[in-house]
C-alpha cells in the first residue's frame, strides 16, 4: 500500500506534540499553551476549560463563522511508558525506516499534529461552516475528561453538525462503536477473625458470585453468525476484608458486556441469570418499563449500574 508522505509541517509538529509528556497522571497544559499559540496565530478563537484543580485544560478552537460546524477531535494524553523496554526515548521523536516511533505517535499526536498543520489552510479557506478543533484530556483512564469540554460547549451554545475523532484505525472509517452496560453487585456479611466464624457473617460463601452474575449466557450479535467475543460479559471480582485472616464483609463483584447496534444493553438476555436484577426488572418494568438500573437493593444485594451509549 502506497502512502503520502506527510507533510514537513506535520513531522515537525508531530515531534514536538511527542516531546510533551502528557501521560494521563500529568499536566497537559504545556500542550495546550504551544496548540494555543499556533493556532491563535492563524486566527482561530479559543476556548478553554478545566478540571476541577486546573492542572489541566480542554482547547476548542474555531475557524469560520456561523452555527454547526465538524470538530477535529483528539486527546493529548498518552498511556504510561513505565516498565516498557523503550530503545530509544519515547518522548523524542525518532524516524526509522518510513516510520515515527514515539509514545503517541498513533494515539493520537499524529491526528493532532494533521490538524495543527492544516491551521493556515483552515483560515484562508472559503468555509460555509465553521471548523472546530477539540483537544482533551484523560481520554486513556476511561474518558473522564470531556464532561467539562461538553459542559463548556453547552453553555455557549455551540452545537456542531458533526465530530471527527482521529483514533488509530488503519486508515479505515469507522461510524459506531459498541455501548456498553457495568453492574456492580455487593453482598453484604459480618466480618471477624477467621478464628471466631460463628460470630460473622461469611458474605462471599452465601454463593454470592451466583447471585450477582448468576449462569450469565454469551449474547450473540444479530450481525454475526457466532458468538462475539468481545460482546460476552466480562466478570471481575473483588473481595474487601480488613486483613488476609478476616472474612470479608462486603465482597464486590463487576460484571459487564459491551452492546452491539440496535441491542438494548439494558434488556441483555445474559443477565437473565441473575436473581436480584431478574426480580428487579420483573418488578420495575411493570411500571416504568426498560430504564437503566441504578442503586438496586434486592434480597442483600446492593446492585448499580453505569451504562454508555455511542
Amino acid at each position: 500500500m502506497q502512502h503520502d508522505t506527510p507533510h514537513p509541517d506535520t513531522i515537525d509538529g508531530l515531534k514536538q506534540l511527542i516531546a510533551f509528556d502528557t501521560t494521563s497522571r500529568n499536566s497537559n497544559l504545556a500542550l495546550i499553551d504551544w496548540a494555543e499559540a499556533h493556532l491563535a496565530r492563524h486566527g482561530a478563537r479559543i476556548r478553554r476549560s478545566y478540571n476541577p484543580e486546573r492542572t489541566k485544560a480542554h482547547l476548542f478552537a474555531t475557524f469560520g463563522e456561523g452555527p454547526g460546524g465538524v470538530v477535529l477531535s483528539g486527546h493529548t494524553d498518552v498511556v504510561p511508558v513505565d516498565g516498557q523496554a523503550w530503545s530509544t526515548d519515547p518522548f523524542q521523536a525518532d524516524i526509522r525506516d518510513g516510520r515515527l516511533f514515539g509514545r503517541g505517535a498513533c494515539d493520537m499526536k499524529g491526528f493532532i499534529g494533521v490538524v495543527l498543520a492544516q491551521s493556515a489552510a483552515f483560515a484562508q479557506a472559503a468555509l460555509r461552516s465553521p471548523i472546530h478543533v477539540a483537544l482533551s484530556f484523560d481520554e486513556e483512564v476511561g474518558c473522564l475528561g470531556i464532561a467539562p469540554l461538553l459542559n463548556d460547549l453547552a453553555l455557549a451554545g455551540i452545537r456542531p453538525d458533526g465530530c471527527i475523532v482521529g483514533e488509530p484505525t488503519s486508515m479505515q472509517m469507522v461510524t459506531a462503536h459498541k455501548g456498553g452496560r457495568v453492574y456492580r453487585c455487593t453482598v453484604h456479611g459480618r466480618a471477624a477473625h477467621s478464628s471466631l466464624t460463628p460470630r460473622g457473617v461469611k458474605a462471599a460463601s452465601r454463593n454470592w458470585r451466583s447471585r450477582c452474575c448468576g449462569s450469565a449466557r454469551r449474547p450473540r450479535c444479530p450481525m454475526a453468525r457466532r458468538p462475539v467475543s468481545s460482546s460476552r460479559p466480562v466478570f471481575r471480582a473483588s473481595c474487601a476484608g480488613r486483613a488476609a485472616s478476616n472474612m470479608p464483609t462486603n465482597p464486590t463483584s463487576s460484571f459487564h458486556w459491551r452492546s452491539w447496534r440496535n441491542v438494548s444493553s439494558s434488556c441483555a438476555g445474559w443477565w437473565d441469570g441473575c436473581p436480584a436484577l431478574r426480580q428487579h426488572r420483573q418488578q420495575r418494568w411493570r411500571s416504568e418499563g426498560a430504564r437503566s438500573l441504578s442503586g438496586v437493593f434486592l434480597a442483600g444485594i446492593s446492585c448499580g449500574s453505569d451504562e454508555t451509549h455511542s
